[in-house]
């Protein structure tokens, strides 16, 4: 055990701690004296002060001290602004220093806080305590811890409320202005602005916009690529973290700040939505020559202005076709590929057959396809394409069609008759999700009548992190840049702790890991916590676990709403975290919601495909349990069985790298994913047994 000295400095500041902080911080320093390599300390050195280390009393309070051979200093401790501020703190060698017994002092046992009956009755005086109306994730959210919310709420007074025992001073602090601020005084009952832009980010001490910090610093390794010249088309390839997203932000207001026609375009309309609140956010109101859009869109409205309303297939009308497909081809000539699950058709046919504009069976038997070791053999081809053809044929005797023909007929049209007005530039966010067909129209904006140039296309993408196998290269797809394409490398995002670990488990994707565009990441020195399991007995209590840990960590003054994100594997799971936290009163907006702000005061709820090129302080991931994440097999041959479970990996490992701060994973007893032991090494446990539900 090692000796522990502390400075008269320090033990005033120990003392000045709360009851709980201060015992807190005692058996933090126990920790210290016996194993400073201890998980829980997330010990580091501080690379602003030589010599001197930081390790976690809580999520929001930190501890500065100093190892001397077989003994350890203590020079401050308080909130995290310590370390902020600690080009500024004297470390003086002159300091003097007495030895600290390591064994806490022992404390009476602190009885729980008891309501008094009187405030139980009924008050003769309504609204004498304003805080009885709040719901109780409000007054979690303000700080009160979950066990007081009811003394609180029955509490006669505003006064009485604030003396409660174990309310802690940052909280009375908050509670007493929004009270007494005259700007706030309209909306304190007011649930769509209690807690949110116009009232506590205006109180000191409250944390600034995290995500604006994230996705709108431009560091000087990307900002070379904003500014470099473009001889058509530039590609810039990424790994996960490194700001693709943002360079490609600064590029379209640059491009559009020199007068030229500008389009930006991104895979999901949610990516789009953020895009646009970002660029506002950096220039204010979208110039008229700046348009972003996800593509799906685009292709829609070029079509209607065309005169063209095509009438679009919708997921479960699909899954319908390609079954009863499937079953008519199997009463016939049989193959083994015959019997892979539907979802092998929907993306073969999509990203492969009709994603490259293939018209014929001998074009397909003979395409390379990428994002496998080897080809698909030629007889299972031949089946797949028979299923193509049927499939077809059905979209026509119902009068639709799906996305990837809304892409083959506006290419067609695209090609007869021209934009009159194209655009000057194109930039592409999250281009590895493209499919090669979208590529080529993308290029063909750029085309307008003959004797038109072309003009500058700007692409950046991550094969690590593509959700579909693209089954092209980027020379099928009619784009050159050999010689004009340049990576980023380093993961400005997350931070080691968090790079680490999605690296670890990247590394058993061996398929993904041969492509040419893979760009192996290099890691930041930014330092925080492991990722946490949350870890339920059951499946059931996970959304309520969820939920709980986010008015902790909201409430201890560190993280806003606005810094949470949700992440799922499906739809479904979206809705049902959406209804639990309706029930709970945590204000969320979800991806297909018509007022989705990334920059809003509410917890962001998303499916992983969704979250696609954002990034968010804190990061809860859901499903992730085997049969959802890995996805149950049906029978395949163990080449595509290998490359779904690859994807499933990646779109868990596009999940964790959204997380620039904190990421918990969350799974319970029942049939947790396998992913997870992949990476056990490096996670750390937080189990929860809904014991402190009220």
């Amino acid at each position: 055990m090692r000796e522990i000295e502390v400075s008269d400095d320090f033990l005033s500041s120990l003392d000045s701690l709360e009851p709980d902080l201060k015992e807190r911080a005692l058996t933090k320093i126990r920790m210290l004296s016996e194993n400073p390599a201890h998980p829980s300390l997330n010990a580091h050195k501080i690379d602003r002060a030589p010599g001197k280390w930081e390790c976690y009393v809580t999520s929001a309070h930190r501890l500065i001290y100093e190892p001397t051979g077989q003994g350890i200093r203590l020079w401050r401790i308080g909130d995290h602004t310590v370390i902020d501020r600690v080009q500024t703190l004297s470390f003086s060698p002159h300091t003097a220093f007495r030895r600290l017994d390591a064994e806490a002092p022992a404390t009476p046992e602190k009885k729980p806080f008891e309501i008094p009956e009187a405030w139980l009755k009924p008050k003769e005086k309504e609204g004498s305590n304003p805080f009885a109306l709040l719901p109780g994730s409000h007054l979690r959210i303000l700080g009160v811890p979950s066990q007081l919310i009811k003394a609180v709420r029955t509490a006669p007074t505003l006064e009485a409320s604030t003396d409660i025992p174990g309310i802690p001073e940052h909280t009375k602090t908050w509670m007493l202005d929004l009270l007494t601020n005259p700007n706030l005084e309209d909306v304190l009952f007011d649930p769509g602005r209690l807690i949110f832009r116009t009232t506590l980010d205006k109180l000191e001490g409250y944390c600034q916009g995290e995500i604006k910090r994230l996705m709108l610093n431009l560091e000087e390794e990307q900002r070379q690529y904003v500014d470099k010249p473009i001889d058509c088309a530039l590609l810039l390839r990424g790994c996960a973290g490194s700001g693709k997203t943002t360079v490609a932000l600064y590029r379209a207001i640059q491009c559009a700040q020199t007068g030229g026609k500008t389009i930006f375009l991104t895979f999901n309309r949610t990516l789009a939505s953020a895009a646009q609140v970002l660029i506002q956010e950096l220039i204010g109101p979208m110039p008229t020559n700046l348009e972003v859009v996800n593509i799906d869109a685009w292709l829609i409205r070029f079509l209607r202005a065309r005169g063209q309303r095509p009438t679009l297939l919708t997921n479960a009308e699909q899954r319908s076709i390609y079954l009863n497909v499937l079953k008519s081809v199997q009463q016939g000539q049989r193959s083994y590929v015959h019997h892979f699950p539907w979802t092998f058709f929907r993306d073969e046919i999509g990203r492969v057959i009709k994603g490259n504009g293939l018209t014929k069976e001998e074009d397909y038997l003979a395409i390379p396809r990428y994002g496998r070791k080897t080809a698909l053999k030629r007889k299972a081809r031949s089946a797949t394409w028979g299923v193509y053809v049927a499939y077809q044929r059905a979209l026509v005797e119902k009068g639709c069609m799906d996305w990837q023909d809304v892409s083959l007929r506006a290419y067609r049209e695209l090609f007869k008759n021209p934009l009159q007005e194209p655009y000057d530039h194109v930039i592409i966010d999250e281009a590895q999700d493209l499919t090669a067909m979208q590529v080529r129209i993308s290029q063909r904006m750029m085309k307008g009548v003959p004797g038109d140039a072309l003009r500058s296309i700007f692409l950046v993408g991550d094969v690590s992190q593509t959700l579909y196998s693209r089954g092209f290269s980027w020379k099928q797809a009619g784009l050159q840049v050999q010689g004009r394409s340049f990576s980023l490398r380093r993961n400005f995002r997350n931070t080691r702790q968090i790079a680490e670990t999605a690296a670890a488990l990247n590394s058993y994707n061996r398929l993904m890991r041969l492509s040419e565009d893979y760009v192996d990441p290099q890691f930041t020195q930014r330092q925080g916590p492991w990722p946490i399991v949350i870890r339920c007995d059951l499946t059931d209590r996970e959304i309520r676990a969820v939920g709980a840990k986010i008015l902790d960590l909201a409430g201890d003054n560190r993280f806003r709403l606005a810094d949470f994100a949700v992440l799922c594997p499906t739809v479904q799971l979206c809705d049902a975290v959406s209804q639990r936290f309706s029930q709970m009163e945590i204000p969320c907006v979800t991806k297909w919601d018509e007022a989705f702000d990334i920059l809003e005061e509410q917890v962001k709820v998303l499916t992983i495909h969704s979250a696609k090129g954002l990034e968010f302080p804190v990061v809860f991931i859901l499903g992730l349990h085997e049969g959802l994440m890995p996805q149950t097999q049906r029978v395949m041959d163990d080449e595509e069985a290998d490359l779904a479970l690859e994807r499933d990996r990646i779109l868990l490992y596009v999940g964790m790298t959204r997380a620039a701060e904190a990421l918990y994973l969350v799974t319970s007893a029942e049939k947790p994913s396998p992913f997870l032991s992949e990476v056990n090494k490096l996670l750390r446990e937080e189990p929860y047994t809904g014991s402190k539900e009220k």
